[in-house]
């Protein structure tokens, strides 16, 4: 389906825009000394401020050092095929392979992730350096934010390094660092926003049910929140009785992009293969910039009979004309 964004993990990366003015050097050097099975160093940190209030802006920059991810990667005994969870916060969506995300996460629930790519030249060196700004908003959490978790994706494979500060779980082949020097403190920012953005279901359109081969339909819809929305992704899927309602095989991940005339956010379904002559929307989830995320699907899947509930009756399809009522 056209302008695909395949999904690896629930995961769209946000690019940073660097900041031409000077920062404050906070450490030169390197965070700490690294625990002897980290394969990253980090280093030159810098953060204009460490205390900000409300309007404020905290922009930064590092430089993350292999120094031994391919050997890390390789022993078994060191590296586990072990998913990144929710203590630290929900991978974005992203439009490839090899990228760094950096989690900040609030004294509670808000967290705030950054994308990079992780590109060849820059596996070439052996180090990648990173800068963005966290602008302090309105419903930004109060309290000291720290940088929790570095997530890499690097040559088809993940792994992510820790702050040194948290928990030790079960899993203690999970490397950790000092990531200290990234902290700050947020104050004067109001009460925290912990809700999710909000859908209005009956403002879901279709631009075309019926298309030929290769045309692309637009589907759009409304959405609401009190903090800046950070994504929107929906998700279809070839249809055909076998999976009506559920998320099949050859499902497709859509990013959705704000559209400033009509106040919608949006995208563009193509069918590109002649099998594929119908397709489903299977759901829609969005995230605000604090983490605050929700998931809107068309069917409810049960956990102890193991059966999916169908929560519509009719599907958005590029070839015949049906129109989907809401996802629930």
């Amino acid at each position: 389906m056209g302008q695909i964004i395949k999904r690896r993990m629930l995961f769209v990366v946000c690019f940073i825009m660097i900041m031409m003015i000077p920062v404050l050097c906070v450490n030169a050097e390197s965070i700490s000394d690294k625990p002897k099975d980290s394969p990253i160093a980090i280093s030159d940190v810098k953060i204009n401020k460490q205390s900000l209030k409300l309007n404020d802006t905290m922009k930064y920059s590092l430089t993350i050092t292999d120094i031994g991810i391919n050997d890390f990667l390789a022993d078994d005994s060191a590296y586990s095929e072990y998913e990144f969870d929710n203590r630290y916060g929900t991978p974005p969506y992203y439009y490839g392979s090899d990228t760094v995300y950096l989690f900040w996460k609030s004294p509670q629930k808000q967290y705030i992730v950054h994308a990079f790519n992780w590109r060849e030249a820059d596996k070439e060196k052996g180090k990648i350096s990173v800068s963005g700004n966290i602008p302090i908003k309105k419903g930004m959490k109060a309290g000291t934010w720290k940088l929790v978790a570095i997530y890499f994706e690097y040559d088809e494979k993940e792994f992510f390094v820790r702050d040194s500060r948290q928990p030790v779980y079960e899993d203690n082949t999970i490397p950790m660092t000092d990531m200290s020097a990234l902290d700050f403190e947020v104050t004067k920012t109001g009460t925290a926003d912990y809700k999710a953005p909000t859908i209005d279901l009956k403002s879901l359109k279709l631009s075309k049910t019926k298309v030929s081969k290769k045309q692309k339909s637009t589907f759009s819809v409304k959405l609401k929140d009190s903090s800046k929305i950070e994504e929107v992704v929906c998700i279809w899927d070839v249809y055909d009785k076998t999976n009506q309602n559920k998320v099949g095989d050859y499902y497709s991940i859509y990013r959705m992009k704000y559209n400033k005339k009509t106040k919608r956010y949006q995208c563009s379904v193509k069918l590109d293969t002649t099998c594929e002559s119908k397709a489903q929307l299977v759901g829609i989830e969005v995230r605000d910039v604090y983490g605050n995320e929700k998931q809107y699907y068309a069917y409810k899947y049960n956990k102890k009979t193991g059966a999916y509930t169908t929560k519509i009756s009719k599907y958005y399809n590029a070839y015949k004309n049906t129109t989907l009522k809401k996802i629930r």
